[in-house]
C-alpha cells in the first residue's frame, strides 16, 4: 500500500526573546546600565510624588513613534536588501528581518510596561498608607523600590529610543550598499539569482537571457 507523502515541515522560527539575543544581549547593551546611572541621579525627582505624570505624557508620543519607525523600516529597501534581509544568519541562524523585528518589539514592550506601571503606581499612590509599625517600614522601602523601578524604565524607554534611532541609520546604509549592488547587477527571471547586467546567460541555472535591447517597447 502506498504511503502518502509527507508534508514539508516548515523550519521553526525563534520567538521574540531568542531574536532578540536572550538576557546575553540585554546585559551586552549600554542602554539599562545607563538608565540605572540616570536613574541613581535623579533620586531626589522621582522621590516626590506626581513623577509618573511626565511618564504618561511623554511615553505614549514616544510609543507612537516607534511603532510608526518600524512600519516605515519594513517598506523599505529594494528586492536586494528584502533577500539579505531574510537571509539567515551564519551564526544565530537568525534572519536580520526577525531580528530588526525583535529589537523594536523590545522598545514597543518596554515603553508600554513604563506607561502600565506608572499609571497602577499613581492609582496605588491614592490609597491610604498604613502608619503603624512594621507596615510602615514596609510601605516605605516599597514605595522606594517599586517608584525606582518605574522611573527606570522610564529612562531605558527613552533611551531606547535614541538605540532605536541608530538601528534606523544601520539599516539606511544596508539599503544603500544594496541599491548600489543592485544597480551594478540584474536578477535572473529564471532564478531570480543575481547575475552581470550584461549577461546573455544565467551562470546558476543555465538559462538563456531575453535581450532586453531588442524588447519592443509597451505602449
Amino acid at each position: 500500500m502506498t504511503q502518502p507523502a509527507s508534508k514539508p515541515v516548515a523550519p521553526a522560527l525563534p520567538g521574540y526573546w531568542k531574536a532578540y539575543g536572550g538576557i546575553k544581549a540585554l546585559l551586552k547593551s549600554p542602554f539599562p546600565y545607563l538608565a540605572a546611572v540616570v536613574t541613581g541621579l535623579c533620586y531626589p525627582f522621582w522621590m516626590k510624588d506626581g513623577w509618573w505624570n511626565l511618564v504618561t505624557t511623554v511615553l505614549p508620543c514616544i510609543l507612537g513613534f516607534t511603532i510608526a519607525a518600524f512600519t516605515l523600516v519594513l517598506g523599505l529597501g529594494g528586492d536586494v536588501f528584502r533577500r539579505q534581509l531574510h537571509r539567515p544568519n551564519s551564526r544565530t541562524g537568525v534572519p536580520l528581518y526577525l531580528k530588526i523585528s525583535a529589537i523594536f518589539a523590545h522598545q514597543i514592550i518596554v515603553q508600554t510596561l513604563a506607561v502600565v506601571f506608572a499609571i497602577v503606581l499613581a492609582g496605588v499612590w491614592m490609597w491610604p498608607a498604613p502608619d503603624s509599625d512594621p507596615w510602615a517600614e514596609i510601605n516605605h522601602w516599597a514605595l522606594q523600590v517599586s517608584w525606582g523601578l518605574g522611573f527606570f524604565l522610564f529612562v531605558y524607554s527613552v533611551l531606547l529610543v535614541f538605540a532605536g534611532a541608530l538601528n534606523i541609520f544601520t539599516l539606511a546604509k544596508m539599503i544603500q550598499r544594496a541599491a548600489l549592488k543592485e544597480s551594478r547587477t540584474k536578477t535572473c527571471p529564471h532564478c531570480r539569482e543575481e547575475i552581470n547586467p550584461e549577461a546573455t546567460k544565467c551562470k546558476h541555472c543555465g538559462s538563456r537571457l531575453p535581450d532586453e535591447a531588442k524588447q519592443p517597447a509597451s505602449a
